[in-house]
């Protein structure tokens, strides 16, 4: 039986961001599926986690050269860490061989956020993908938006998750939208949600839009955010500029059953991003039963489109207004048949328990 070891730059102590969680759920499928699956991570846990006997805090290269085995496959998850072409390298030179899971990390979005990556890293990033034996995605909408176009090479394992447990008799504020996620200006599509809302609310005054996450730091208090969180800064400023003060609010991070209860309780989850691999913040709303209002570049566009299960909106002001206004012409009126349809998309595609076969399929493959 192939052994994994799994290379990633997380916290897996940490409860929220999704690499951190689909890094562990990924490693929790691969040892049930009774593969020898392990981590390599880099940074000190910030919490205790009776979970980490699986893992193994990278010390240095030379300690990483020397546990090396060619019975190992080596999985790299993202690829922006320096130290990985050193660890890459030495796993070649020992006649291992490594995958790629790119988690977002190569779509063209991210690679030209700054000239830096795409002048220096780029041409790095290509040979790191050229000695991989497979680049895997999250399915194919990723693919497409990536720059990589190796058909051969590419795998396909989504970001799948556990079902939400549902409360009976939970009521819905149906004019509470909600953003769950990191709040990342590059990424996320914050200003576009924000001016489109201030438009919305110029005619729907009743709506409100509570936005839960953190910034560089999953572990922030919202009464003292420091100078050095630029995005969590920048969103105050433009609540004040767009005079969303009375309808939009940021809560801060969420986890637990306080985001179980969050998902069950709320109208419609937005998430306007620009590059994503495959948010698991959405599945946790549709989960939830949750409609969505989606851009195509969340690689989740074809799910909410195929099941009506909420609404796709290109990254634009103007179209996402004229999604919030569809929202509250059509599904709020419908509300509970955009429900059903949610949890049987999640049912259908998103559900972890399907997450063995890609696991599966990936292995083949090697």
């Amino acid at each position: 039986m192939i052994k994994i070891v799994n290379v990633a730059n997380i916290d897996p102590s940490e409860k929220c961001g999704g690499l951190n969680l689909m890094v562990k759920n990924i490693i929790r499928a691969e040892n049930e599926c009774g593969i020898n699956s392990s981590l390599i991570y880099f940074n000190r846990p910030r919490y205790p986690d009776s979970n980490l006997k699986l893992s193994s805090r990278f010390k240095s290269i030379f300690n990483f050269i020397n546990s090396v085995d060619s019975s190992k496959h080596y999985v790299f998850h993202s690829v922006y860490n320096v130290k990985y072409i050193g660890m890459m390298l030495a796993i070649l030179i020992k006649g291992a061989k490594y995958s790629i899971h790119a988690h977002g990390s190569l779509s063209n979005h991210c690679i030209r956020k700054s000239k830096v990556k795409l002048v220096f890293f780029k041409p790095v990033i290509e040979l790191m993908l050229y000695f991989s034996s497979r680049v895997i995605f999250s399915n194919q909408s990723e693919f497409k938006y990536s720059f990589f176009k190796n058909t051969a090479k590419v795998s396909f394992i989504p970001n799948l998750i556990k079902k939400n447990d549902l409360c009976e008799g939970k009521c819905r504020k149906i004019k509470k939208i909600i953003f769950v996620g990191k709040v990342d200006y590059y990424y996320k599509g914050i200003r576009v949600l924000l001016r489109a809302m201030s438009e919305f609310i110029t005619q729907h005054p009743d709506y409100i839009l509570e936005i839960y996450g953190y910034g560089n730091s999953k572990n922030i208090e919202i009464e003292s955010i420091p100078q050095s969180e630029t995005d969590l800064n920048q969103l105050f400023i433009d609540i004040d500029k767009f005079n969303l003060k009375k309808n939009v609010f940021f809560r801060g991070p969420v986890t637990g059953k306080s985001k179980s209860d969050l998902f069950q309780e709320s109208g419609l989850f937005v998430l306007t991003s620009n590059s994503e691999a495959m948010p698991l913040a959405i599945s946790e709303a549709l989960s939830s039963g949750l409609p969505a209002l989606v851009t195509p570049e969340t690689n989740m566009a074809t799910y909410i489109e195929d099941y009506k299960a909420g609404i796709v909106s290109e990254n634009n002001t103007d179209a996402v207004y004229e999604a919030l206004c569809k929202y509250d012409q059509i599904i709020s009126k419908d509300h509970a048949a955009y429900s059903k349809r949610a949890l049987i998309l999640f049912k259908n595609e998103l559900d972890e328990c399907n997450l063995s076969l890609f696991i599966n399929k990936f292995l083949k493959s090697l």
